[in-house]
């Protein structure tokens, strides 16, 4: 099943950084199989490369019950489309197909299961949260937040909610809301990298305390409290929770493994030095099932 197929599925059932950042850069995303053995040890199994192209493929996303990836992709013509890539079939969809906007950062919005992106408008500047409706034989786009701009990077914390890295001096942590003009400033100095905590009302940030520390804290998004979770290795700040709410983030080739109530330190789960995945960065794991995605990079790290 394609994603655009799934799309109207749910409808009948009722169910990057963005431009700014995304340099001409070479970046792979590969599927990584993992299992959890006994004493809650992690191992990694197979991988491979999913993507295997020269060119921008990066900023994966697992969408619940599609078995495949959303990814952001940057072909022929310059401008950077949202695309589904099937695990089953190997087959691939662009899903948004525009030829003067840009979109980053795919996920799946809690608004009827649409399509939300971060998108560089037709000034090439403007950069601001849209949503893409599948209606049969079409996709339709519309704006989320008017005001809020430029966003950069963001999470859902619920169906009306978006949590969101927004471009300035410094980059802020906002919370909005879609229907409501509400809107609460977090916090500054924080990383690219937000999410959904898995089980909680929350959604989890860094925030850069200074050059060479660097925490992941934790934002209650009903009462706004914030709590650290634990000081990240020096200089990664992309990280990403696991469907049994751990922690994983890379540092110089290696994988490493944190649980909430050890926050101590963190475990080295793989070394990939020597591999086509010694240079990762960007993580992202299935909600569903045991493999996560890995971003890997040609020349200096994104």
């Amino acid at each position: 099943m394609s994603l655009h197929q799934h799309f109207l599925l749910i409808v009948l059932l009722g169910l990057a950084p963005a431009g700014l950042f995304a340099q001409a850069m070479d970046t792979e995303i590969f599927i990584v199989e993992y299992t959890l053995e006994e004493g809650d040890s992690m191992k990694i199994g197979e991988y491979f490369n999913a993507t295997e192209r020269k060119g921008y493929d990066n900023q994966p996303y697992f969408p619940k019950g599609a078995n495949g990836f959303l990814y952001t992709s940057i072909r022929e013509a310059g401008t950077a489309d949202i695309y589904f890539r099937n695990l089953a079939s190997g087959d691939e969809e662009n899903l948004t197909q525009t030829d003067s906007t840009s979109e980053y950062s795919p996920q799946i919005s809690h608004l009827k299961n649409a399509l939300s992106v971060v998108r560089v408008e037709e000034d090439q500047k403007t950069q601001r949260m849209w949503r893409f409706d599948s209606r049969k034989d079409s996709i339709l786009s519309s704006m989320l937040l008017e005001d809020v701009q430029p966003v950069g990077y963001y999470a859902w914390g619920d169906e009306r909610s978006l949590v969101m890295f927004v471009l300035g001096e410094p980059n802020t942590l906002q919370l909005a809301y879609t229907d409501d003009t509400i809107r609460h400033l977090i916090t500054g100095n924080v990383g690219r990298c937000i999410q959904k905590i898995p089980g909680e009302n929350a959604v989890s940030f860094v925030h850069k305390i200074s050059a060479d520390r660097w925490l992941l804290k934790s934002l209650d998004l009903e009462s706004l409290d914030i709590s650290t979770i634990i000081e990240c290795p020096r200089g990664s700040e992309d990280y990403a929770w696991t469907r049994d709410r751990k922690l994983l983030i890379g540092d110089k080739g290696k994988l490493l493994r944190c649980a909430p109530d050890d926050r101590r330190a963190w475990h080295t789960v793989h070394d990939f030095a020597g591999t086509d995945l010694e240079n990762f960065y960007r993580i992202a794991c299935d909600p569903e099932g045991n493999r996560i995605a890995l971003v890997s990079y040609v020349g200096e790290k994104p």
